[in-house]
């Protein structure tokens, strides 16, 4: 995984420049190993073992005014992934504070545009995390502004006689899914694929502490909303990170549900293959939701 250098909010006016620190990398996983190097601001940690204390630092830097973009190259060239996975469990946790936002976005046009939206916000904690492969476009950037404000943005929707519904954190995740999708619409199935892509927006306002903050952000989905988002006969939440993400989801859901998520990493030749060795696959993901909605 390689960790782009943070900046403060306030110290880049506009996302025109603030597009350059994509390319500012730091040494990377294959150069350090598994100690990724994380910097933010005056703040520079490198050879980091311990992922806990070296998030806790960033994130108390200048009072969460920090903005991170997390690369997972990890994954996506089949490297193990595990520094990323207890990195997303660490944020997951901080989002019931009501003030600390993880970013998926689903493809290229979405980074831009959570980028854009990180870099005009003020007071939040706010992480980034997508793949460096080159993958398909799925949304435009209405959708993702919308997603921003939802949590979520419906992706893929085909009628049938009953109706799963794939809650999916990040992009490469998106691949199994679709294939899945493919085969359940042959059986009659109706499938609908929601891309998370802020899941702090889908908890309910009381499952956190969004009040006690200094200027706090009461935008939680509603329950109708919510309802026609990821209403339907059976729910699968599918991450390639931690399942701990996908907890405002299973939360509220009322349907027959279950989740799949990273397990361990390993060392495999590709990302289908990493996946796969994690269980998240299109063979494993229908035969799931054929499970479930009979």
């Amino acid at each position: 995984m390689t960790v782009i250098t943070t900046k403060a909010a306030s110290a880049v006016p506009n996302f025109c420049e603030g597009i350059q620190y994509f390319g500012e990398a730091l040494p990377d996983f294959e150069t350090y190993g598994a100690t990724p190097a994380i910097a933010s601001g005056n703040i520079s940690i490198t050879d980091a073992t311990d992922t806990t204390a070296v998030y806790q630092t960033l994130l108390a830097a200048d009072a969460l005014r920090y903005l991170t973009l997390q690369i997972t190259a990890s994954k996506a060239s089949g490297h193990p992934g595990g520094f990323a996975s207890q990195a997303e469990a660490y944020f997951a946790s901080l989002m019931r504070t009501g003030n600390v936002f993880p970013l998926f976005p689903p493809d290229a046009n979405s980074i831009q545009v959570c980028y854009n939206w990180a870099l005009q916000t003020k007071n939040k904690g706010i992480v980034i995390t997508a793949s460096k492969s080159p993958l398909p476009i799925r949304s435009t950037f209405a959708q993702t502004e919308k997603g921003l404000i939802d949590g979520a943005v419906l992706l893929h929707e085909v009628a049938g006689g009953k109706t799963v519904v794939f809650a999916v954190i990040g992009d490469l995740t998106l691949i199994p899914v679709f294939e899945a999708a493919a085969f359940l619409e042959t059986e009659g199935i109706g499938v609908k694929i929601v891309s998370i892509i802020n899941p702090r927006r889908l908890y309910r306002p009381h499952d956190t502490a969004w009040d006690t903050c200094s200027e706090p952000d009461n935008g939680f989905l509603s329950d109708a909303d919510f309802e026609q988002l990821f209403g339907g006969d059976a729910l699968i939440g599918v991450t390639g990170g931690a399942a701990a993400m996908l907890e405002p989801i299973m939360l509220r859901s009322n349907s027959k549900r279950d989740s799949f998520a990273w397990k361990r990493g390993e060392t495999t030749a590709s990302a289908g293959e990493l996946m796969a060795f994690n269980g998240l696959t299109a063979e494993a993901l229908t035969k799931r939701a054929i499970e479930l909605v009979h």
